[in-house]
């Protein structure tokens, strides 16, 4: 009876572990997307504006444009990726949540079947001590 108890929580244990280890690499990479929607952020609005030129030149203005709706699509690309990170994580914990659960309620069960088992030899012994006295009272 403890065999497969202690199989399905060494393998319990096993998930656990590995759904740790992927919302560890998931949350690197929701780190990472972070930092480069940041960099895009200082990218898209510069801290100081730059002056207004004497004259504007429109293959110039044309290119910046470009350049801008360029990074504006990545940013939006990168928000994507990191909401897509955000659920896996949300995703994870609730897997991990689950596991550590039912973890916990396998070691109570055992606990409890181990303390149920301890109770029955300690009958046995009991009985067997109160047979030998018995036996031992008999020739006399």
């Amino acid at each position: 009876m403890t065999q497969p108890i202690l199989a399905l929580m060494k393998k319990l244990n096993r998930q656990l572990n590995e759904f740790s280890f992927h919302l560890q690499s998931v949350e690197n990479a929701s780190l990472e997307v972070i930092c480069q929607l940041q960099e895009l952020e200082k990218e898209l609005h510069p801290p100081s504006p730059s002056p207004l030129p004497m004259s504007i030149n429109p293959e110039f203005e044309i290119n910046r444009l470009n350049y801008i709706t360029q990074k504006q699509r990545k940013k939006d690309e990168l928000e994507l990726d990191l909401k897509n990170h955000k659920m896996l994580e949300d995703k994870l914990k609730d897997k991990i949540l689950r596991v550590k659960t039912e973890l916990n309620m396998l070691e109570k069960y055992f606990e409890r079947e181990q303390q149920v088992q301890k109770r029955q030899q300690q009958i046995v012994q009991d009985n067997a001590l109160d047979e030998w006295v018995i036996q031992q009272k008999e020739p006399a």
